[in-house]
């Protein structure tokens, strides 16, 4: 069996907050098709940490190498590590 289930779907989203506050570089994002674009009913505070995969070119260790700056309105693609838990 392989890391992911038969579930496992690629998802479309904005980033909309990339000030971790527990600087391990993780960023908000609103998931299209899963969070509605309404600010109003689902603020950016609502939304779900995501963690950021980082090529193996770059360091990603103890802040050693260069680090990615994923930028407010950046579109990435994200998966569900969880699907049942919608946990990113």
């Amino acid at each position: 069996m392989g890391m992911f289930s038969e579930d496992f779907k690629l998802f479309r989203g904005v980033v909309e907050n990339n000030k971790d506050p527990e600087k391990r570089g993780r960023v908000q994002v609103r998931v299209l098709g899963e969070d509605t674009m309404d600010l109003e009913k689902v603020p950016t505070t609502d939304l779900v940490w995501a963690e950021v995969m980082m090529p193996a070119t770059w360091g990603g260790i103890s802040g050693v190498g260069v680090s990615s700056v994923i930028l407010q309105g950046t579109w990435v693609w994200l998966f569900y590590e969880d699907p049942g838990n919608k946990s990113l």
